[in-house]
């Protein structure tokens, strides 16, 4: 998500003079009344925003910093690695006394280093950092397992001294699992294939919710005209019926919104639409075995998206609090807000609201 066009760069600043000036309004009050805390921000260094906003959104999690913590003394992990930088980075976080603005630097220059497609300054999708970024540290993950095995059949010995880093804590926390099912309706042959997803990318449509975008998801769908379906029976393109049945639901649930939208095979148009988040929901409906066990999810953050196109634009991220309070952090600022005020951001289609480019991109829900 890059774009050099000086006119476009321009767009996207004055957005991001819209949003400071909202936040600015809307927050001058309870920032008056908030208590102190420690809230740490991170510096914005040439169009860092799309690491910053997923950063802030993974700190949240915490049961994820925990587990990212856990790594800061292996033996077994590559001081370079993504998994290294990060635990690094999350420790000094949490040693921090008081509210402080950060330079993370160090870390943003380990992930260019570790992944060429963001080693320049243009901006980047949030969702694809995030996508990556889980990636990234499973992979670690399983490198430490293999230097764990390998150690212990040189020993002749089940333990090793990192016990608590033996699982893989990204599949545990951020994976679920899903099935499609096609059926050919010319001469009925049904296949079934099974996946396990990280994150579900939902179709919004304007003036809904989140609920009956997942059901529209997790839905049937007829596949006709450019989107056949080949059937190895028929040996040829067929129209089908596809079905998505949600198998297991993953401890955090992380949902992209699809904002963005190509046109004429060159420009990401932007998708405004209103679309009602939920605070918390039952997700056991969706499911496609009934379960006795309860999947209660509560939001714990969004990230926002700030522009009129894809191709530029500005990330930030609201982060749920206890007692209806939330907590923007908009790279070096933060502001607070109330639980009536986060409305604002899942849509407009009214132009001359102030908000009307800001819209909830991702969501993440934890398993209470």
């Amino acid at each position: 998500m890059g774009n050099d066009n000086s006119n476009e760069k321009e767009k996207s600043s004055n957005d991001n003079k819209i949003i400071t000036n909202i936040l600015d309004n809307n927050n001058n009050n309870n920032n008056k009344n908030k208590k102190e805390e420690k809230v740490i921000t991170f510096i914005n260094t040439n169009n860092t925003c799309y690491a910053n906003s997923i950063l802030q959104a993974l700190l949240s999690l915490k049961i994820f910093k925990e587990k990212i913590l856990s790594y800061l003394n292996n033996n077994n992990i590559h001081k370079y690695s993504t998994l290294k930088s990060l635990s690094e980075l999350f420790n000094i976080i949490e040693n921090k006394k008081k509210s402080d603005i950060l330079n993370i630097n160090d870390f943003i220059n380990i992930i260019k280093n570790n992944n060429q497609e963001f080693n320049n300054d243009e901006h980047h999708d949030a969702h694809e950092f995030l996508t990556w970024l889980l990636d990234d540290i499973e992979q670690n993950i399983n490198s430490i397992q293999k230097k764990n095995k390998k150690n212990n059949n040189k020993t002749n010995n089940n333990s090793t001294n990192n016990n608590n880093n033996n699982d893989n804590f990204i599949k545990d926390l951020f994976s679920g699992q899903q099935s499609s099912i096609t059926k050919c309706l010319n001469c009925e042959n049904t296949s079934e294939v099974f996946e396990t997803f990280y994150n579900l990318s939902l179709d919004i449509e304007t003036n809904s919710s989140l609920i009956y975008c997942l059901k529209n998801y997790f839905g049937t769908e007829i596949l006709r005209s450019k989107d056949k379906f080949f059937c190895e029976n028929c040996n040829s393109l067929q129209e089908a019926e596809k079905k998505v049945n949600l198998i297991k639901l993953p401890k955090i649930l992380i949902i992209q919104l699809k904002r963005f939208k190509m046109k004429n095979y060159s420009n990401l148009i932007k998708l405004l639409g209103y679309v009602s988040i939920p605070k918390k929901f039952n997700a056991n409906y969706l499911l496609k075995t009934k379960e006795e066990k309860e999947y209660n999810y509560k939001l714990k953050n969004m990230v926002i998206h700030l522009g009129q196109r894809g191709e530029y634009g500005h990330y930030f991220t609201l982060v749920n609090q206890e007692n209806n309070k939330w907590i923007n952090y908009n790279d070096e600022k933060s502001t607070y807000l109330n639980e009536n005020d986060i409305s604002k951001f899942f849509g407009n289609v009214d132009e001359n609201n102030i908000n009307f480019y800001s819209t909830t991109y991702l969501l993440f829900y934890e398993l209470i």
